[in-house]
């Protein structure tokens, strides 16, 4: 009786544990676009695109995509840079208050544009996309 007692309580402690622990579940629609260099929108000579963590996981050791921003008291920066499975790159750079804001929106799911004009050095649009479908 008391073996008959202890499986039934075991039994039951299992499926107490069975039912409480869930395996994470990922559905939905998934981006995982690559690095894209010479990427071009409108008018721009050259550009860059592609999503942060697509670049992380791809299956090269080339890709990769993201902005660096630098400031002092006096002045601040942003310099976006790319590769992709190539190994051609891609930066830009700018002061622009509103590009750095909007590169300041960037998380480690972000998916990100740029491109530049005529000079093909100063950032002529920073664009950056925070969707779940960018998530790993």
């Amino acid at each position: 009786m008391k073996t008959y007692v202890k499986r039934i309580i075991g039994g039951a402690v299992l499926s107490i544990a069975l039912v409480t622990y869930t395996v994470p579940t990922w559905a939905g629609n998934r981006d995982n676009r690559e690095v894209i260099v010479g990427y071009i929108v409108g008018n721009a000579t050259g550009g860059a695109t592609g999503g942060v963590n697509a670049a992380r996981y791809s299956s090269d050791s080339k890709q990769y995509i993201g902005c660096i921003i630098r400031g002092t008291t006096s002045y601040s920066s942003v310099t976006c840079f790319a590769a992709d499975k190539t190994g051609a790159t891609f930066a830009c750079s700018t002061t622009d208050p509103n590009m750095i804001k909007t590169v300041r929106t960037m998380t480690n799911y972000s998916f990100l544009r740029f491109f530049t004009g005529a000079d093909r050095s100063t950032c002529d649009g920073i664009e950056v996309f925070n969707y779940s479908d960018y998530l790993k």
